[in-house]
């Protein structure tokens, strides 16, 4: 059963970034809106996986995250963006170190927690990971409001 859902994601995932590239390529969709679209997507898949109780609500649910993954791609074209070419590689290391280290830290956490409120209830992780993902989507828009702030004051 596992390795069917594994590909549910995987194939969900794959028509998520199918949309992904038509709203880059047709609608010039801004950066900070792939990267919100993304949150709320990963936001609504940990919410309504939370609230499955059953196995096809389970494989149902990752409809909601297809979009999921477009917020970390998104993430690191902005960076790459402010660097030059002889700091690209160099950044581009820094970052995926950071999000492995984060990725094995995240994993363990979770799974201390999931193992603690099992009896409680067992969807209780996946909502602390929704609330994560909202904190992040809150800090995002509020840079997003600070950049633009600053960029439309008028320099003495």
């Amino acid at each position: 059963m596992v390795g069917y859902y594994l590909s549910t994601y995987n194939g969900l995932q794959a028509v998520g970034m199918v949309v992904f590239c038509l709203l880059i390529h047709c609608l010039n969709t801004p950066d900070s809106i792939l990267i919100m679209l993304g949150l709320i997507s990963q936001m609504a898949t940990y919410l309504l996986t939370g609230f499955s109780n059953s196995v096809l609500m389970l494989f149902t649910v990752r409809i909601a995250g297809c979009f999921g993954g477009i917020s970390n791609i998104t993430i690191l074209s902005m960076i790459t963006k402010h660097v030059t070419a002889d700091q690209y590689g160099g950044m581009l290391g820094a970052v995926v170190s950071m999000d492995v280290l984060g990725v094995i830290f995240v994993n363990f956490v979770c799974t201390l927690i999931y193992i603690k409120t099992l009896e409680i209830y067992t969807g209780i992780i996946f909502f602390v990971i929704a609330g994560i993902s909202f904190i992040g989507l809150v800090t995002f828009s509020l840079l997003q409001i600070c950049r633009r702030n600053i960029s439309s004051k008028p320099v003495d």
